[in-house]
């Protein structure tokens, strides 16, 4: 099947189109379209992360193309939590853990707006900056697999300090959240570290 007897819907992205649309709702102004190019910025990982989450939740449909077009389907969210699946953002593709290769894909566009649509619609404040200034702090932070990070409440009262509006609770939900993004389960268990990081 050729790529102009695909169906036709507007509202498909490519996966650069959607980590644009994705880091534009999630970063506001902030977000610079360099941060696709750039998969060591925490604003790439954080992105990233949210795309996965995005497609493994099943609430967001998608669709695949070999790149010889002789193959097709819907990309699962099992597809998604597999291994070796990842986004080649640079390359407008995915690859694809079943058929061990990389395929086109299209991204309901639809599907993503409904789904970032709660966080769209939070009133932006101080606060509201100081959380999202925090997060990209923790998955900086939390992405250096081979240190040992700070016990949750040295962190917190560091945090705290570093950026002004963020209440223990805005803390504790970007803490979470930067745990999901980088996969480093080890934090959520109990126990105190042995080293420390200096900040």
């Amino acid at each position: 099947m050729s790529e102009s007897e695909q169906p036709k819907r507007d509202y498909i992205f490519g996966p650069r189109q959607a980590f644009q649309f994705v880091g534009k709702h999630r970063f506001g102004d902030e977000w610079e379209a360099k941060y696709i190019e750039d998969p060591v910025k925490s604003q790439h990982k954080t992105v990233l992360a949210e795309l996965r989450d995005a497609l493994r939740s099943g609430e967001v449909a998608a669709q695949w193309d070999t790149l010889d077009f002789r193959q097709t389907g819907d990309l699962r969210p099992l597809d998604v939590d597999g291994e070796f699946f990842r986004f080649m953002v640079k390359e407008d593709l995915v690859f694809h853990p079943r058929l061990n290769e990389p395929v086109r894909c299209r991204i309901s566009a639809r599907d993503l707006g409904r789904l970032l649509k709660p966080f769209m619609e939070q009133p932006f404040s101080s606060s509201n900056r100081a959380e999202k200034e925090c997060l990209l702090w923790l998955v900086g932070l939390f992405s250096v697999n081979d240190t040992t990070v700070p016990t949750k409440e040295a962190l917190k009262i560091n945090a705290m300090r570093r950026f002004s509006g963020l209440s223990a609770r805005a803390f504790d939900r970007a803490r979470l959240d930067a745990i999901r993004q980088t996969g480093r389960k080890d934090l959520s268990s109990a126990g105190r570290p042995k080293n420390r990081i200096t900040t």
